[in-house]
């Protein structure tokens, strides 16, 4: 059975965020459809090395008094100047309930038309929206780029390896990367169209 990253946090008053702070903590709720919302404090570094494993896609441990609650990061709200977080929203799930997740791609490999031809990599979905039981989430999903040989080849939704416990939720066509040709192949095949098209709408004349 999979580990997830345990966050201590204890009960506080609302209305003393600032104090939570001062100790060099968050403050944060835990909610769910049904359940009460909690006003909680977790330590801000414990949460760091936790949200850098779990991220928003996989689950995390809130331990308030001993009891354990599994839970996703589902909002964090930070600093505009230091980026820290300054208050976190975690959702409670249940375990025998889908969720929705959105799950980050992570790119994998060397692409023969970025490394041989030139080509630039577009991504254009870096996220996908899934759902499934909480117990099958995944912090990622990997994709190779070595398909993208061509400038006409792309990588889409349905070439992405996914367990068959997850169920996505983005159109199965949707393009996740391609590569774009270089600037000078785009002008150069641009004018082989035209000088084919000239040649396609010559009109022959007859001899005399």
């Amino acid at each position: 059975m999979a580990t997830h990253p345990v966050i201590v946090a204890e009960a506080y008053e609302p209305g003393t965020a600032k104090n939570v702070r001062l100790q060099g903590k968050v403050p944060a709720v835990i909610y769910s459809g049904t359940r009460k919302t909690s006003h909680i404090a977790v330590d801000l570094q414990e949460f760091r090395r936790a949200f850098r494993k779990a991220g928003k896609a996989t689950l995390v441990e809130v331990e308030i008094d001993g009891a354990k609650t599994a839970a996703l990061v589902h909002v964090i709200d930070t600093h505009p100047v230091s980026g820290d977080p300054i208050h976190i929203d975690f959702f409670a799930v249940n375990m025998n309930k889908a969720v929705h997740a959105v799950v980050p791609v992570t790119f994998v490999g060397v692409s023969d038309a970025v490394k041989l031809l030139g080509g630039t990599l577009t991504v254009l979905h870096d996220r996908i929206q899934i759902s499934c039981l909480p117990k099958h989430l995944i912090s990622s999903i990997e994709v190779s780029l070595e398909k993208l040989k061509t400038f006409h080849d792309h990588v889409n939704i349905a070439d992405l390896p996914f367990p068959s416990d997850i169920t996505v939720l983005d159109d199965a066509e949707m393009i996740v990367a391609s590569v774009a040709a270089p600037r000078k192949a785009v002008e150069e095949e641009v004018v082989a169209e035209e000088t084919e098209g000239e040649k396609s709408e010559a009109v022959p004349t007859e001899e005399k």
